[in-house]
């Protein structure tokens, strides 16, 4: 068997970046075991869509990937929960806003009606 390594992601060999860190996250083995440590990074990132929580598996041998971010300070903790919340709350904001606006412009027609025709 070869001992060359080669990335799943972006198919480059140790030959191809030497500084390139390697990691073994999941149970696959042989060539498809190996790939760099930015690559995964990106690859999660991008099935995970902006959703940190998502669970993402290999897709080769299915092991769910376990995820260890690192912590976080108060303030981005605190930015993330207000974020959290205007993301709920966003929908019913709008719908409040859409109707009020039509609220307002019935009742300023119906008045103007009631002026000119209702004498």
């Amino acid at each position: 068997l070869s001992s060359r390594r080669y990335c799943w992601v972006c198919f480059a060999t140790d030959e191809d970046d030497a500084t390139a860190a390697w990691v073994k996250p999941c149970h696959c083995r042989g060539t498809t075991k190996w790939v760099h440590q930015g690559c995964i990074q990106r690859w999660i990132d991008e099935k995970q869509k902006g959703h940190a929580g998502h669970a993402v598996a290999c897709p080769q041998c299915n092991t769910e990937y376990i995820i260890v971010y690192p912590n976080m300070g108060p303030l981005v903790v605190v930015l993330d929960t207000i974020d959290a919340v205007i993301f709920r709350v966003c929908s019913f904001i709008a719908a409040g806003i859409v109707v009020g606006s039509i609220y307002c412009v019935i009742t300023t027609h119906e008045n103007d009606y009631n002026r000119y025709f209702c004498k």
